[in-house]
Order: C-alpha cells, then sequence, then structure tokens
C-alpha cells in the first residue's frame, strides 16, 4: 500500500525555509513499509513472471496450498 497523503509539520529557518519535517509515528512507518515495498520490487524487476495457474500448481505440488 502506497501512502497517499502524508501530514507534516515543519521546522523553518529564520528565513522560512522549511529545514525539518515531522511526522506522526503512524505517518513515519507507514512511508518506512512503502519505500521498503518499492525496495522489494526494485529488486524482483528482473525476475521471470509466472501464470497464476502456474504457480498455484506449484504451491499444491509442493503441499503450500
Amino acid at each position: 500500500m502506497l501512502t497517499t497523503e502524508i501530514h507534516a509539520d515543519y521546522i523553518t529557518d529564520s528565513a522560512g525555509q522549511r529545514k525539518f519535517a515531522v511526522l506522526s509515528m503512524e505517518d513515519y512507518e507507514n512511508l518506512l513499509e512503502d519505500v521498503h515495498d518499492l525496495a522489494l520490487a526494485a529488486e524482483r524487476k528482473s525476475e521471470t513472471a509466472i501464470a497464476h495457474a502456474e504457480l498455484v500448481h506449484s504451491l499444491k505440488s509442493e503441499g503450500l496450498l
């Protein structure tokens, strides 16, 4: 699940430029989960896809389904 909306408060410098973002723990944890999911997808980008029926057959033959 990709986070669609993050509510952040900002800490600014004396010129009003944003320097830090303050997130709720829930938003922070969701963001970390999204980064992890994207990293896994990138690692698996070059893997060959298999048909759903083939996956089901394989899982059943291994007793996992």
